[in-house]
């Protein structure tokens, strides 16, 4: 694994540290969405409507969204991505349990995750060599997959030691930080 990373250009290993920042600042207030929803007054039932909408509003968005980046390029959609998050941060602080906020807020997630996901895959498939593709999208992964799980720990921390606007105020700074 050193030496694919020794063989990685400045672009990969800046992208490494995009991943590791920016999955963590999206992590670290993601996998709490349910459980501030519920604290808001939204049963379970309407935590399943949100993960329905969602996934069906990012299914329509992926393919105009594919087409965006291939026209003008994946950082037009990492901007949106960052702009939609710091909406859902704003709207899930004005959760009030009512079902149009819900439809919101599905909504935005969507288009923030989607935008994120589609110029990241654009910017990876741009900067790995064809000849290293498994071997760096596997560091990739793991880099990712580390970052979930350390944000979901500091979250857990965060949001039971502190409060809600904590949570989103570091998550927000850490993302914006990851851009530098």
């Amino acid at each position: 694994m050193a030496n694919v990373v020794g063989k990685l250009s400045d672009n990969a290993k800046n992208f490494d540290a995009y991943i590791i920042s920016s999955t963590f600042a999206r992590a670290i207030v993601d996998v709490f969405i349910p459980v501030i929803m519920f604290k808001s007054g939204y049963s379970v039932h309407y935590c399943i409507l949100y993960y329905l909408v969602m996934n069906l509003c990012s299914f329509f968005m992926a393919a105009p969204l594919a087409h965006i980046a291939k026209k003008f390029g994946n950082r037009i959609l990492a901007v949106a991505s960052i702009v939609f998050f710091i909406i859902l941060q704003f709207l899930l602080l004005k959760l009030d349990g009512s079902l149009p906020i819900l439809y919101l807020i599905s909504c935005v997630y969507a288009g923030y995750k989607r935008c994120y996901w589609v110029s990241r895959r654009f910017y990876t498939l741009h900067i790995i060599h064809k000849h290293h593709v498994g071997k760096v999208y596997a560091i990739i992964s793991i880099l990712h997959q580390l970052s979930v799980m350390a944000a979901t720990y500091v979250g857990a921390l965060l949001l039971d030691g502190l409060n809600q606007y904590i949570l989103i105020a570091i998550s927000v700074f850490i993302l914006l930080l990851s851009l530098i």
